[in-house]
């Protein structure tokens, strides 16, 4: 006699790698653990918004540099892209 994983019950193992006494309890523990990992996330989140509440109300999302250099490629990026469509019109 083997316990189900999910319920706790023994039960005749059919299989040797049974570890779930019926399809239901397998369904049920795996959905239970996603709703753990949902759970987590969610709490990592809070624990981010917190963390920023009491960081003056913002995130810190890299160096001013860092933000610099970010939004100076994007521009290029942009720029590019304008560029791209006008080649294009002309053909």
């Amino acid at each position: 006699m083997v316990n189900c994983r999910h319920c706790n019950k023994p039960f005749e193992e059919a299989k040797p790698w049974q570890v779930y006494c019926c399809e239901r309890c397998q369904q049920d523990w795996h959905l239970h653990q996603r709703k753990l990992a949902r759970q987590e996330k969610l709490f990592a989140r809070l624990k981010e918004q917190d963390e920023a509440r009491a960081n003056g109300g913002r995130l810190d999302r890299g160096t001013p540099e860092q933000r610099q250099a970010a939004s100076e490629v994007l521009a290029q990026i942009v720029e590019g892209r304008r560029s791209a469509r006008r080649i294009w019109r002309r053909m």
